[in-house]
């Protein structure tokens, strides 16, 4: 029997501004490090647009080691609907066993529709920032980064 948990290692938790829009033909990203192999999904407050009546979109989420990368490590599509629901909202891919301290870079662009993300608009962030179409920004997005356990990280 499996048993998996979750543990929350790095964050930058303040999600009070409105940092970005992601919308047609603009991609917006957030470069982070992680703290421990396993890195398995990032947790981010977004709200859909309130300009926009028809929510039917689709967020495309992408991750990269780093924003100059071509080809991502994995991709998650979220429908706007599910955004609407859930504050924040749990991007999971699967397991990255890279090495702590290894960079990643996630990748949020939609062509149904906008999507607001939230954040701060100051670098608060130490090990990151914010990218709007791979040009950094001042800023970071609000997240949490989340790590898969098996039975042999448990018992140590």
């Amino acid at each position: 029997m499996d048993v998996f948990l979750c543990r929350i290692l790095r964050f930058q938790e303040f999600r009070s501004h409105i940092v970005g829009t992601i919308k047609k033909e603009e991609a917006f990203g957030q470069s982070f490090k992680i703290r421990q192999t396993g890195f398995d999904g990032i947790r981010v407050w977004l709200q859909v647009s309130n300009d926009k009546t028809e929510n039917q979109g689709v967020l495309d989420c992408k991750l990269f080691h780093k924003p100059g990368d071509s080809a991502p490590l994995s991709v998650v599509q979220i429908p706007f609907t599910e955004i609407e629901k859930k504050f924040p909202i749990k991007i999971k891919f699967p397991p990255q066993f890279d090495i702590p301290g290894q960079d990643y870079y996630i990748e949020f662009s939609s062509s149904d529709g906008e999507i607001l993300i939230l954040g701060r608009l100051e670098d608060a962030y130490p090990d990151g920032r914010a990218f709007m179409n791979r040009h950094p920004l001042v800023g970071d997005i609000g997240f949490r980064t989340s790590y898969h356990y098996g039975p042999v990280d448990i018992l140590g």
